[in-house]
């Protein structure tokens, strides 16, 4: 049984430069960023946190999409212009 995770309850946003990114009450285990041809650009294992900051991405003005995929085993994906 995979639990499912409302897409609504994560939210992500750029800040300062970085990706911030809060999974609301859930704890990610994963983060990866796929640009928008489906390439993986960014992958973390072992978030452990509800909330994560990404600094220093070699990425700019394009669509990212962001798969999070928590402890649980559940995933989301947000699309973000970064």
């Amino acid at each position: 049984d995979v639990p499912t995770i409302a897409a609504n309850n994560i939210v992500v946003y750029k800040q300062n430069g970085s990706l911030v990114i809060n999974s609301g009450a859930y704890i990610m285990n994963k983060i990866e960023l796929y640009d928008i041809s489906g390439r993986l650009v960014y992958s973390r294992n072992n978030v452990d946190a509800a909330t994560a900051v990404i600094s220093n991405l070699a990425i700019a003005n394009q669509v990212l999409v962001v798969k999070i995929t928590t402890a649980e085993n559940g995933t989301a994906n947000k699309k973000i212009v970064y």
